[in-house]
């Protein structure tokens, strides 16, 4: 069998791995959508934490997913079941979208990766989202897209090219697919409005883009992406605490604001911990935080302000000003979170995490003004659309 590849787009070096695997996907279909937009539609924002897993906190890729999906136009596939990511399943729904001409989302763990860039070999395997957008069976190679490597420095890197099918196969947990539902290796195909079925070719991959690039609102409906904005800023606010249980022996579970002040919380108790296993939490605490956490809540707020002119005509530096200087001083917080594990630091870890919760409290003020901005915005908009 030939080699079967969909169109692909330069890489551009991105901010988080799913927004910009899914803006490139977008891209590649001939729709523009931006990571920030696609942040607000995913629900970013609402990290959660669990008390099964005390030290750790964050927003799966299956409910981000799930939110995409939930607002779309079109169809969106995807499946974390690994009964469905099996070779014989998988893979022939990944050449029927290749031949339509779509690249497919995979989440991955990112060891599966290490023989591609040495920042997959320098860098703990950690759960990651690319772009498969070439597959050749007979060579054992697929060809990814990742518009996030981060080197020690920080810096986001690229890397396209091939892969061995082989090892890619043994690192997958998830997938998903733009266009129609695959005739075989799908679970969960979540169809919010009837999307128009097109032929194979051009107008396939001109609807798959749409199924991904208007989910939540049109292009040109500025006025809900405002409003998008601002409930996502009040479900992050007023998420309940916790978050009712569907079974009785369920773990408890916390999202949003609720989440972070949880999370800081118990990390208290990682002071108990032995050495090693205290650094190696401060490290991973690290991580959440600026991977998927705070850092990325910072960017991508700022993104907003940035992205809508309009609607902060007067306020737009202001708000960039404190939104940088949030950034930078959580940046400088972080650091010290790592380095009290580096130089096992004990005695600082409980007053830190203190002034951890008084500033996740100080920035829940500053979202409560943004939201009440973003609605005021919103419907000015609408009240210029009537006139």
């Amino acid at each position: 069998m030939k080699t079967l590849t969909a169109p692909m787009p330069e890489l551009q070096p991105g901010k988080h791995c799913l927004f910009a695997s899914v803006r490139t996907i977008c891209e590649a279909l001939g729709q523009t959508v931006t990571e920030t937009e696609l942040y607000f539609r995913c629900g970013g924002m609402l990290v959660e934490h669990s008390s099964a897993q005390p030290y750790r906190i964050g927003r799966p890729g299956e409910a981000m997913m799930e939110e995409l999906a939930k607002h779309g136009d079109g169809p969106l596939t995807y499946t974390f079941e690994p009964e469905e990511l099996q070779e014989a399943r998988l893979l022939p729904a990944v050449e029927e979208a290749l031949v339509r001409g779509e690249p497919v989302l995979l989440f991955v763990h990112s060891g599966c990766l290490d023989c591609c860039h040495e920042v997959y070999r320098d860098h703990p395997s950690r759960p990651h989202v690319i772009c498969l957008y070439g597959l050749d069976r007979a060579a054992d190679t697929a060809y990814i897209g990742d518009s996030f490597l981060l080197d020690m420095s920080g810096q986001a890197l690229t890397y396209q090219g091939p892969v061995p099918l082989r090892r890619l196969l043994g690192g997958i947990y998830g997938a998903g697919f733009a266009g129609r539902p695959p005739s075989a290796g799908r679970s969960e195909t979540v169809l919010p409005r009837a999307g128009r079925e097109t032929a194979a070719g051009e107008d396939s991959a001109r609807s798959a883009a749409g199924a991904l690039a208007t989910a939540g609102r049109r292009p040109s409906d500025r006025e809900g992406s405002l409003r998008l904005a601002a409930s996502r800023i009040r479900e992050y606010l007023e998420a309940p605490v916790p978050i009712p249980a569907s079974a009785p022996d369920e773990a408890l579970r916390y999202s949003g604001e609720a989440a972070y002040l949880r999370f800081f919380e118990v990390l208290r108790e990682a002071a108990e911990l032995p050495d090693a296993e205290f650094a190696q939490t401060c490290r991973e605490v690290y991580y959440s935080l600026r991977i998927g956490g705070v850092m990325h809540m910072l960017l991508y707020l700022k993104g907003l302000v940035c992205e809508h002119p309009e609607a902060f005509a007067e306020t737009g530096k202001e708000w960039i000003r404190d939104l940088e200087e949030e950034e930078l001083n959580w940046r400088k917080y972080l650091l010290q979170l790592y380095k009290i594990g580096l130089k096992l630091q004990k005695e600082q870890w409980k007053p830190l995490l203190e002034r951890g919760g008084e500033r996740m409290l100080r920035l829940s003020g500053m979202l409560r003004t943004l939201a009440a901005e973003l609605d005021t915005a919103s419907h000015r908009a609408a009240k210029n659309r009537q006139d």
